[in-house]
């Protein structure tokens, strides 16, 4: 299994989410990709090295945004947001 590495980023944008659907992403969605990361799909182009599970809650699609480190069996969670906008605001991000 690997171990989370949360960025802060990631977690302010996990905070300005419901309560139920912080709790739904901690305790569902999180382990899930934890013990296998590749259950997410790869980004293309300029976000080759990221991938992105997708996931719908009370009708909203979410994406989380994340990186693989094999070597070091870390995942490192980069984004948490809406559909919307995702990708413009993954490239502000990094």
């Amino acid at each position: 299994m690997y171990y989370p590495l949360i960025t802060n980023q990631c977690k302010k944008d996990i905070k300005k989410l419901d309560f139920q659907i912080q709790k739904f992403i901690r305790y569902k969605i999180f382990p899930k990709i934890l013990k296998n990361p590749y259950i997410g799909k790869p980004l293309k182009s300029n976000f080759k090295n990221f991938w992105k599970f997708k996931f719908k809650h009370l009708s909203t699609d979410y994406r989380i945004i994340y990186e693989i480190k094999n070597k070091e069996l870390i995942i490192i969670f980069i984004m948490t947001a809406s559909r919307e906008n995702l990708y413009k605001k993954l490239k502000q991000r990094i």
